[in-house]
């Protein structure tokens, strides 16, 4: 193929959905890839503004709830759970709200004998918390971990936490921060945002844990501070933002970020296939087996030899990508991230010969050949990478690359695991990096031969 450039619910058990709500904290706390994919689905739609008010901000007061109380202050003992609430329907929820309390701390290995329950109105709390239902909590040092502020004596769980137990139990949260977002869009190819207004709402409501009160989209060039990545959000707020969001940062000015790792996973919620970015590829990228020499530009294919689109990648955009390389335009970079444990041989056969003879072409002849016998349906195994490696490169140097096969595994599981942890978790990625211009772009999955064409060319142009 010629080379030219042309101008994509779990089942519900109460004790699992309970567990869910903890898991959903810790994971918000942590920035990891689960708590991101939560963001996908919409919540119930929160109240705009404050709790419902009276005189002075008050909420409204409690009637009659077993253990509820005026203000905070009048929750008393050594160890205590607080529901704060907002308006009747969340009043109304208190019982439920701390059966489901309970149940959790009690899957969690926490002892609840002694734990007292205390319901509060938003009014009784001596400052505006961010998200209601609210939880706070004393004595209950288990918990600790999971805390975002304290509040006369009182630690507080997260908003996430809030929304998540929220709609557990069935009420609306209330939110009382407020933000403006801006969606800041990619130059590149496969950057733009494709997603559906209220889905977008949605996921802006979760992920700034606040009311979005406008949702403007720009390019990069508009954009009043500097990403890595796009396509990218930009929150503007008088509120702060990243209290409690370990993944937000404040730029000042009423300006908040998503940090590097929530940067890399934000575009595929926005509905775009690629992430364009500024950073050089990473060392764990590194290292591997090469085919091309010096080029315009780097191209890492991050792959698996069960993977059935990183075989058709090779069937439909190999002839072309093996012809960019040899006139200069890309150099290719293999490295593996398995996805298959079973493949982990075959990957490290296939770095033993090529750490024998240093020849990427025959190195790419032999991926070549492996995912040929996948695109038949045939998941290869050990035994038939020995057959297609002693037929380009001879018996002799197969024995000789079978001799550091067990030692090379273990090399092949860490370097994958590393790039698990930087957040790579699909094949093929393909991450294509111009050292000189300073610009890259990751795909996630598979490209037509059309979309490699345009990517080449936007890479290589200024």
């Amino acid at each position: 193929m010629a080379g030219k450039r042309s101008k994509k619910k779990a089942p519900d058990p109460k004790t699992l959905l309970l567990l869910g709500i903890i898991v959903v904290l810790a994971a918000a706390l942590a920035v990891s890839l689960w708590q991101l994919q939560q963001l996908q689905r919409p919540p119930a739609t929160p109240q705009a503004g404050q709790p419902q008010q009276g005189q002075g901000g008050a909420a409204q007061k409690p009637q009659g709830q077993p253990g509820s109380q005026a203000s905070l202050a009048q929750c008393r003992g050594e160890r205590v759970l607080v529901y704060v609430y907002a308006g009747e329907e969340q009043r109304k929820a208190a019982k439920t709200a701390f059966q489901l309390l309970e149940l959790i701390l009690r899957n969690s290995g926490i002892n609840t004998t002694g734990i007292g329950r205390c319901t509060v109105p938003a009014s009784g709390v001596g400052e505006r918390l961010r998200a209601y239902p609210a939880v706070l909590y004393k004595g209950i040092h288990e918990l600790d971990k999971y805390k975002t502020g304290e509040v006369d004596g009182f630690y507080t769980l997260g908003p996430h936490f809030s929304i998540g137990l929220a709609e557990r139990i069935g009420v609306k949260p209330v939110l009382t921060y407020k933000a403006a977002a801006l969606i800041v869009e990619g130059d590149a190819p496969l950057t733009q945002v494709d997603v559906d207004e209220a889905r977008l709402r949605a996921f802006l409501v979760q992920f700034a844990a606040a009311n979005i009160t406008k949702v403007e989209k720009i390019k990069a060039s508009e954009a009043p501070v500097k990403l890595s990545y796009y396509p990218s959000i930009i929150l503007v707020s008088n509120d702060p933002l990243d209290k409690g969001l370990d993944y937000l940062k404040a730029l000042g000015n009423g300006y908040y970020v998503p940090g590097d790792f929530a940067q890399k996973v934000i575009p595929r919620y926005l509905g775009a296939r690629a992430v364009e970015t500024v950073e050089p590829p990473p060392k764990e990228l590194q290292g591997g087996p090469t085919v091309g020499g010096e080029a315009e530009a780097e191209l890492y294919i991050l792959e698996d030899y069960w993977c059935p689109f990183c075989a058709r990648l090779y069937k439909d955009d190999g002839a072309q990508l093996e012809s960019l390389v040899k006139e200069g335009t890309l150099r290719l970079h293999f490295v593996d991230l398995l996805i298959h444990p079973q493949v982990v041989k075959l990957h490290a056969l296939a770095n033993c010969l090529y750490n024998k003879t240093g020849d990427g072409w025959k190195y790419l002849q032999f991926t070549e050949k492996i995912y040929a016998l996948l695109s038949q349906g045939k998941e290869p195994q050990l035994s038939d990478a020995e057959t297609i490696a002693r037929e380009i490169y001879g018996n002799a140097t197969l024995q000789e690359a079978m001799a550091c096969l067990d030692g090379e595994v273990n090399t092949v599981l860490q370097k994958s695991q590393a790039l698990g942890k930087l957040g790579f978790s699909a094949t093929p990625t393909l991450y294509f990096w111009n050292p000189k211009l300073k610009k890259g772009l990751i795909v996630r999955g598979y490209i037509t031969p059309d979309q490699l064409d345009s990517i080449v060319e936007w890479v290589t142009q200024p």
